[in-house]
């Protein structure tokens, strides 16, 4: 007791003491907390971010039970997304190991008593927030009931639409809105942080499944498709429903060969593909702490050098090395705390002014903040950061000679040489990681040149595009195309300063809206395709300046009453080859599974008078892959 008594003394000695020496030279203590300000303040932002995306748990119940269900084909590809037949034999073949929901979300409008805004709205399971383990703050969830058709329509809000079209009013439950032309009574709001789906940030209102619409049709037995999610029951292994769940889709493909059913914890789908950028972030961020640290020591070193004599004279009076290592260690923590302490600021400042941008780059956005954890980390970071400069500082002070600091010079040959060495191995080492640094981002700018130069097929001058939406429920007695888009359309192109204009169900490089379908070839088995679908009006290719590699585009022969017409690209073309007549089906004999004509989701897009010449043609407009 009396020694842990004496060591917190001693630290109090030796903090002011540090202080003392920092008001003799302020610039020298200014400087120093700055670089380690930055130093600190970017990695505790990359920290945060990191560990949001990354690390921190998801806000569901026992999070790492939840899955998605992938199918995957020998070549690699994936596919999140199943019918509800086979998804109800899945339910039925897994009762006592898991449980399976499903969902699926579109573009639509809601009529608030704030106003109309367009939001992302997620038909879902009944049984999807007892599976997720979350619960409305006030209200309910959905009851199972509620799928009948005849059922009163219902609708759960999410936080932030209730606070912004509602005004966060808690007898919201039981009004009436308008989703689309549809009414719908809330009858619950989910909680602050909650989203899902979790890609999808603008999810505002989630809605029950209609039964109805999950029945299959006598064309088409596979039905719309699902994005299934699965929770895992306790203990039970992720194979061995993986093995059930693969089972099932054999005999419900009646395939010899299936495609192998995957499951992919819910937080590794989520951030695969950003996960390997953010580790190089880490990366170039701890480089930069630790050029930040070799600067720090530099400064040290120096400071060592001018205080020879001191410490001789400290020396010279009985001062331990043990002592004298504390003291310059404490400086190396009071700086090193300052830093913290700015740097703390710093990655809140970085957070705020890429908050909107994170947003829309990075999954599960929503927990990237400064909280309890990030400050355990950055206090561990502050420790490791005073040992990381100040540990050889110290130690070159405690080992210097008496004798020839108390000499008039302060100077010795051996001392000279022990300073000169770590002065040489700190340039060195900075050297070396700056040069890392900027190879790193000279190669990453290189790339961001040669990706913005890239030809991409189309034309990208004079077109302006904007993004439209129309509440289906309005049209569907109707088509939309004749009713809403075609009038629009014609409107634009009498505009003076448009030579063309288009609509489409997805921008250029651009995967806002689009349906994943199945392709029949001859039957509902044997050689289907199943392909991303995208609708376009007559015109879309003249608008890009794209050249078709055969045959032709939409033109206004092609109408919802006319045959119907699909334009195809390499790849889907290939894979609808008879291998044994040796020539591609004719379009009369595939069924795309789907009435593109009804969709109320639409990018417009329009060219100005100035033409330049079209752009070289690129058919790979459609991806697919063979089921």
């Amino acid at each position: 007791m009396n020694r842990i008594i004496a060591s917190i003394r001693n630290f109090g000695e030796d903090a002011r003491f540090a202080i003392r020496q920092f008001r003799r030279a302020p610039a020298y203590a200014v400087f120093t907390i700055l670089v380690l300000a930055l130093g600190i303040g970017t990695v505790t932002a990359m920290f945060a971010i990191s560990y949001g995306v990354l690390l921190k748990p998801l806000p569901f119940r026992a999070d790492r039970q939840l899955f998605d269900v992938v199918e995957s084909t020998a070549k690699g590809d994936e596919t999140f997304a199943a019918s509800f037949p086979e998804i109800m034999q899945w339910q039925q073949a897994t009762t006592n190991i898991a449980e399976v929901a499903f969902a699926s979300n579109y573009v639509n409008i809601i009529d608030a008593p704030a106003g109309a805004e367009m939001i992302s709205s997620v038909t879902a399971s009944p049984n999807l927030f007892i599976i997720l383990g979350v619960e409305p703050i006030i209200g309910r969830g959905f009851i199972p009931n509620e799928t009948i058709s005849d059922h009163p329509n219902v609708v759960l809000l999410s936080y932030d639409i209730w606070q912004r079209s509602f005004a966060g009013d808690r007898n919201v439950l039981g009004q009436t809105v308008h989703i689309g032309a549809t009414p719908y009574t809330v009858i619950g709001v989910m909680p602050k942080q909650f989203r899902y789906p979790l890609g999808d940030i603008r999810a505002e209102v989630w809605v029950p499944i209609e039964h109805s619409a999950l029945v299959p049709k006598p064309d088409d037995p596979y039905g719309s498709l699902w994005h299934p999610i699965v929770r895992v029951h306790a203990g039970v292994p992720p194979q061995a429903l993986e093995s059930s769940l693969t089972n099932v889709h054999s005999q419900f493909m009646k395939s010899d060969i299936p495609n192998r059913i995957r499951l992919l914890r819910l937080r590794d789908q989520l951030v695969r593909d950003v996960q390997p950028a953010l580790l190089a972030l880490e990366i170039a961020v701890a480089i930069v702490w630790l050029i930040a640290c070799s600067n720090v020591a530099g400064l040290l070193l120096a400071r060592v050098a001018a205080r020879r004599t001191e410490i001789a004279v400290r020396s010279a009076l009985g001062a331990a090395r043990r002592r004298m290592v504390a003291q310059f260690l404490t400086e190396s923590l009071l700086l090193s705390s300052a830093g913290a302490v700015c740097g703390l600021g710093i990655a809140a400042l970085i957070l705020r002014v890429f908050h909107r941008m994170l947003g829309t780059m990075l999954p599960i956005a929503q927990n990237i903040h400064l909280d309890w954890s990030i400050f355990g980390v950055l206090a561990v970071l502050t420790l490791l950061t005073a040992l990381a400069f100040g540990a050889v500082p110290a130690l070159l002070a405690a080992w210097a000679g008496t004798e020839a600091g108390l000499r008039n010079s302060g100077r010795s040959q051996a001392g000279d040489r022990r300073h000169n060495r770590a002065r040489a191995v700190l340039v060195v080492s900075e050297v070396a990681l700056s040069i890392a640094l900027l190879t790193g981002a000279g190669l990453m700018m290189r790339t961001m040149y040669a990706l913005r130069h890239v030809p991409l097929g189309f034309r990208t001058d004079h077109l302006l595009v904007t993004s439209l939406t129309a509440p289906g429920d309005l049209y569907k007695d109707q088509n939309i195309g004749t009713a809403a888009w075609q009038p629009l359309l014609d409107a634009v192109r009498q505009h003076p300063g448009v030579k063309d204009a288009a609509l489409s169900t997805v921008m250029p490089l651009k995967h806002p809206v689009e349906w994943l379908t199945i392709v029949y070839k001859t039957n509902w088995t044997e050689g289907n395709v199943d392909a991303v679908v995208r609708a376009a009006s007559p015109g879309l290719m003249d608008v890009l300046g794209i050249r078709m590699q055969s045959g032709r585009f939409f033109n206004l022969g092609d109408t919802p009453s006319s045959i119907p017409v699909a334009v195809v690209n390499r790849v889907i073309a290939s894979l609808l080859i008879d291998t044994s007549a040796g020539e591609t089906r004719s379009a009369s004999s595939l069924d795309l599974g789907a009435n593109l004509s009804r969709q109320p989701w639409l990018e417009l897009l329009t060219i100005s008078t100035r033409t330049p010449s079209p752009m070289p043609a690129d058919p790979n407009s459609i991806s697919a892959r063979r089921r």
